[in-house]
């Protein structure tokens, strides 16, 4: 990542493709201060992220040793950027709030979503599974207009 980030700064333009992929790095092998730092910078330059970075860090978030401070933080951004009803970063933050034990928060995410698809769906159910409201999540199967759920 420090060979990325020393390519990276020798050139004169990094659009939302570069930042992204530094994003991305830094999620899988450092999360956390590098992957915030990197987004920043990113802002600072003049540079809006796009659903690729936010699915980037969440996918930081949940390696990252403080998820709570991360993942509220990010939220409160991909709120503000207008990003909560893209259905991509919504099925990833649905699925971070169910692996987080936030079922009211992942359900009221997933009802904001105009667009529903099968990822979507199958992380709202598997939560409910997981912590025991089995009532609820085959209800949910069965709204899902999964064609097996006959």
């Amino acid at each position: 990542m420090e060979e990325a980030w020393a390519t990276a700064c020798e050139l004169l333009f990094r659009d939302v493709i570069l930042w992204n992929n530094l994003i991305s790095g830094y999620a899988e092998q450092d999360p956390g201060s590098k992957m915030l730092e990197s987004m920043e910078k990113m802002q600072l330059e003049g540079v809006s992220p796009n659903n690729i970075t936010f699915a980037n860090m969440l996918n930081g978030c949940f390696i990252c040793e403080s998820l709570d401070k991360c993942l509220m933080r990010l939220h409160i951004e991909i709120i503000m950027r207008g990003f909560e009803e893209d259905v991509f970063v919504g099925s990833i933050l649905v699925d971070m709030y169910v692996k987080h034990g936030s079922l009211l928060e992942a359900k009221i995410i997933f009802d904001r979503l105009l667009s529903k698809n099968i990822v979507l769906w199958t992380a709202l159910i598997s939560g409910y599974a997981e912590y025991g409201f089995n009532q609820e999540a085959l209800k949910y199967f069965h709204q899902s207009e999964c064609p097996y759920s006959d």
